[in-house]
């Protein structure tokens, strides 16, 4: 009898110890599902961000071709004298008179929105890329801007030679524009007089 209740109280222990060590493997396994999950959410997240990582990367690296090219193209500050220079021969090369001619302070060119947009998330974007990467700003990352040079021009001379200075002006490789074009006649016909505006571009640093 007493050998019977024994039996019967180990076979109840027995099963309570397999209940606990029942429980206690569901509960670490459940844990072990969170962690797991959890590990797989943040690789996920990780590769979300290095995709981003090398989409910016691949981006800088267009722009900063772009820009590169863009700036064959553009005037630097020490460039403006003997561009002053060449106006003057081309002037007397086509037979015409520089009366006046001067230059005024650079100005910004007015970009649309859309590429200022491009241009902000780009920047945005690099400063993300040198705070990740712990680099300081060197002078290729700041931040420049497009600008222009007005070089307000009266001279005086007849309509083909006038057209024979324009063209002696495309002969420029730099990017420049030529506006505000007014004609008058004068008393010694078939002489003009001419106004107008020549703009060069260039890229500056507006914050120095």
């Amino acid at each position: 009898m007493i050998k019977s209740r024994i039996n019967k109280s180990v076979i109840a222990i027995s099963i309570v110890f397999i209940f606990i060590a029942f429980m206690i493997s569901i509960n670490r396994y459940s844990k072990y599902l969170k962690v797991k999950t959890e590990w797989q959410n943040n690789k996920l997240a990780l590769e979300d961000v290095q995709k981003e990582i090398l989409e910016i990367q691949l981006s800088l690296e267009k722009y900063e071709k772009e820009k590169s090219e863009f700036k064959e193209y553009l005037f630097n500050e020490q460039d403006v004298p003997s561009f002053l220079e060449g106006i003057s021969q081309y002037a007397q090369k086509a037979s015409i008179n520089i009366v006046d001619m001067k230059t005024k302070k650079f100005q910004e060119v007015v970009i649309p929105n859309d590429i200022e947009m491009t241009q902000s998330v780009l920047e945005k974007r690099r400063r993300l890329k040198n705070k990740v990467s712990g680099s300081q700003e060197s002078e290729a990352d700041k931040n420049f801007s497009l600008v222009y040079l007005p070089i307000s021009v009266m001279v005086e001379g007849d309509f083909w030679s006038f057209v024979q200075f324009l063209s002696y002006l495309e002969e420029f490789k730099q990017l420049l524009l030529v506006s505000d074009v007014k004609m008058a006649s004068s008393r010694e016909y078939p002489k003009l007089k001419c106004n107008f505006t020549i703009k060069i571009f260039s890229l500056r640093d507006l914050n120095e």
